[in-house]
């Protein structure tokens, strides 16, 4: 038997908005990934990647990026949360795939506006590069911000020289 999509959506939201927070720390990347898109969704985010628009849709959205969306208090604190758990456990936010964090680790600049890739400070601080699409790089840290958007801190590869921090949705780890 084929089960919709949106009732699976619906079976596994119930069960993570209903778990307790040591329940929350037990959950699996994907998991997670679906909380937190939830919510989004729920906002009236317009997905981009093909894996969200499969599981969530674009129907009825209203923000192109996840800057505009409003969220109120405590659903911005539940994707805090979740991203935070997200960077524990290693979870690639697009995919929901562990992400590369050992700095011999390699990672590809892939920012799918075809412009180059803006390094910063911290997450959303202040440009002080640009990188390149197709630059390798690793990552050593990874955060989340306000918004629940997921940075890391990367380094040139293979020597390890300091670059800054990327928003984590413009690279892919190998």
């Amino acid at each position: 038997m084929n089960t919709p999509c949106f009732l699976v959506v619906a079976a596994v939201t119930a069960i993570i908005f209903s778990a307790s927070p040591s329940a929350a720390q037990a959950q699996d990347c994907q998991s997670l990934w679906v909380r937190r898109n939830t919510i989004f969704k729920e906002a009236g985010l317009c997905f981009k990647t093909s894996r969200a628009i499969g599981v969530f849709g674009n129907s009825g959205c209203r923000y192109d990026s996840a800057d505009d969306v409003p969220l109120s208090n405590n659903d911005r604190n539940a994707i805090v949360e979740i991203s935070r758990l997200e960077a524990v456990k290693g979870c690639d936010v697009a995919d929901s795939h562990p992400v590369a964090t050992k700095p011999d680790s390699r990672c590809r600049v892939m920012d799918p506006t075809g412009t180059p890739l803006n390094v910063r400070t911290g997450p959303n601080g202040s440009i002080i590069a640009k990188l390149q699409n197709g630059v390798l790089v690793s990552v050593i840290e990874a955060t989340a911000d306000r918004n629940g958007r997921s940075w890391v801190a990367v380094v040139k590869y293979p020597t390890g020289e300091p670059i800054g921090w990327v928003y984590r949705e413009f690279i892919a780890c190998f």
